[in-house]
């Protein structure tokens, strides 16, 4: 039979298959990121400097989400942001290198096997679609999930249909390539680098690397361009890290240093490392061997996960033990800028704006925080105004000024952030969620500013020597009580623990329409005109409950937000 010829239209089909892959992909991690992305943040965010945990930590994320770029790219974001230490990350990265074997696995076993998940794939489309109108925002995601599932092997089918099969002639000119001793290995792991860091997806640059082994590339040159692999994988987190501070960079490219040491140490052991591992498939009976049976797509696509995962296993357990030196090598090779800008808040970083999720689910935790320090501000007003002591007043007064600039940095950051996030391509709730979030920001930092200008009101009377009424003192402090009971429940909206309770939102709010200071105004005029209580004194007065009713007003907007808030309609519905 004649070979048929692979011209352009077969490479943009080809082209075409692999986009289908990374799509899939794509929608897959992304379903699985909005099931557990702040579960995921978590658990990263409390890692100890136990590099054992750390390692498992990154195998467990990136098996979960098939998606080592996004582990690594949401690493360096933490890093950058201070929450862990360069020690810390190294050994998550040696856990995602683990990890990300299991795309290999998962191809190999479920993609390339008599039994393949492809025949199914449409059956899990027909039971996961009708889910996507779902209520419940959780049903939603996994039906994202199952659908990403379903279209990866999809696109996988595609690949290896697209994938043209290799002529004898052809197959004889390969094997010259490999014939050519550790030069042609050499080459076949600059391929396999140059392949990932174009397709900037070691797990598509896996699955070609698979269907052309299933097509008839030798193993020994599939092996070679895993390796390859391994390298160019690590291009995407410096990448990522180009933008972000010292510490940053210095995580990328301990990834790098990780990776490639791994490949020099295999190069010198390829051949027979590679031999043994399908000797001993064999002998304990799991499939023929590869060498043997090179017509045999399972047993060379089986092999070659094999390889990757014994590969990266050992790799992690030889370095281990040498993680401080990598740090002290990479702290060489990246050394610290003077007057480097540090990141304003702990949790947010713009290299999670490539995961909205996540991204979400940080920005969620820096609201929470940004909420507290309104509630610790309106506090020390209440100090402020019940304390008679100099020194205690003062000191009142200077945390409010802290506060204020917080406040202040709070509101331009979480703005910012949120709106860099609405430029990338978002989901509804997603998009909703971010829009909700500028809205409180800038009532949260109104409501800094009105408590702000209340305080230096009070510095300026006890400067001039006026006080205000007892019986106006009584209703702010109050009025501040109150307020900071509203501010905990607007807070419980965005811890991830609590659900949110919409009606608990509303009669908040209504209780905040409840509220009319204006109604004291009469009653700082009623008061005796001595040399505490003036005229001045008493329009000061009248201009606080006024700044405290428009303190009122902004809390009662956020709880309206809130209630509106896809988030809260989400955990209402659940």
């Amino acid at each position: 039979m004649e070979q048929e010829t692979f011209g352009f239209f077969e490479l943009l089909t080809l082209i075409g298959a692999l986009g289908f892959f990374i799509f899939g992909m794509k929608v897959m991690s992304e379903g699985i990121q909005k099931i557990a992305g702040n579960r995921l943040r978590s658990i990263l965010s409390s890692i100890t400097n136990n590099r054992l945990s750390g390692i498992f930590t990154g195998f467990g994320i990136t098996s979960l989400i098939q998606s080592s770029s996004a582990t690594t790219v949401m690493l360096v974001s933490f890093v950058n942001a201070g929450l862990l230490s360069l020690r810390q990350s190294i050994g998550v990265i040696m856990g995602a290198n683990i990890g990300t074997t299991m795309t290999a696995w998962l191809i190999s076993l479920l993609g390339f096997a008599k039994f393949s998940i492809t025949n199914y794939s449409l059956p899990i489309i027909a039971i996961a679609f009708p889910f996507l109108f779902a209520k419940k925002q959780k049903q939603k995601y996994l039906a994202e999930f199952l659908i990403g599932f379903a279209l990866l092997f999809m696109g996988l089918g595609a690949l290896k249909a697209s994938v043209p099969e290799l002529s004898a002639e052809q197959l004889s000119e390969l094997k010259s390539l490999a014939n050519m001793g550790f030069v042609s290995t050499l080459l076949f792991v600059g391929i396999g680098t140059l392949l990932t860091v174009i397709i900037q997806s070691s797990s598509a640059a896996m699955a070609l690397t698979l269907a052309l082994c299933a097509n008839g590339l030798p193993v020994e040159l599939g092996a070679a361009i895993v390796l390859g692999e391994n390298i160019g994988t690590t291009i995407t987190a410096n990448l990522a890290a180009l933008i972000g501070n010292t510490a940053a960079k210095r995580s990328a490219r301990a990834h790098f240093i990780f990776n490639v040491f791994g490949v020099v140490w295999m190069l010198i052991v390829f051949k027979p490392f590679l031999h043994g591992i399908a000797g001993v498939a064999e002998n304990l009976g799991w499939w023929v061997n590869p060498f043997q049976n090179p017509y045999d797509a399972g047993a060379v696509t089986r092999t070659l996960a094999l390889f990757h995962t014994c590969f990266n296993v050992i790799n992690t357990s030889l370095l281990v033990w040498f993680v401080p030196q990598i740090e002290r090598i990479v702290i060489r090779m990246v050394p610290e800028k003077i007057g480097q800008e540090k990141t304003s808040l702990k949790f947010l970083s713009f290299q999670l704006l490539d995961t909205p999720e996540l991204a979400i689910s940080s920005a969620r935790t820096e609201m929470m925080n940004f909420i507290t320090t309104v509630q610790s501000m309106s506090k020390r007003l209440g100090d402020q105004i019940s304390n008679t002591e100099e020194e205690k007043f003062e000191k009142a007064f200077f945390r409010i000024e802290k506060y204020e600039t917080e406040i202040n940095i709070y509101h331009k950051d979480i703005t910012k952030f949120m709106v860099k996030l609405n430029q990338r391509p978002l989901s509804k709730e997603v998009s909703r969620r971010s829009q909700t979030f500028i809205e409180v920001s800038n009532n949260l930092e109104s409501i800094g500013d009105l408590i702000h200008t209340i305080s230096k009101t009070l510095q300026k009377e006890r400067e001039n020597r006026g006080t205000n009424p007892k019986s106006i003192q009584k209703n702010i402090l109050e009025f501040i009580e109150t307020s900071n009971s509203q501010l905990e429940v607007v807070k419980a909206h965005f811890e991830p623990s609590t659900e949110a309770d919409v009606d608990e939102l509303l009669r908040s709010y209504e209780k905040t329409r409840g509220i009319d200071l204006f109604s004291l105004t009469a009653e700082i005029y009623s008061e005796p005109d001595d040399e505490n209580n003036s005229l001045e004194t008493g329009i000061e007065s009248a201009r606080m409950l006024m700044w405290a009713e428009q303190v009122n007003f902004k809390i009662g907007n956020i709880l309206k937000i809130l209630a509106k808030d896809p988030l809260a309609q989400e955990e209402e519905s659940d």
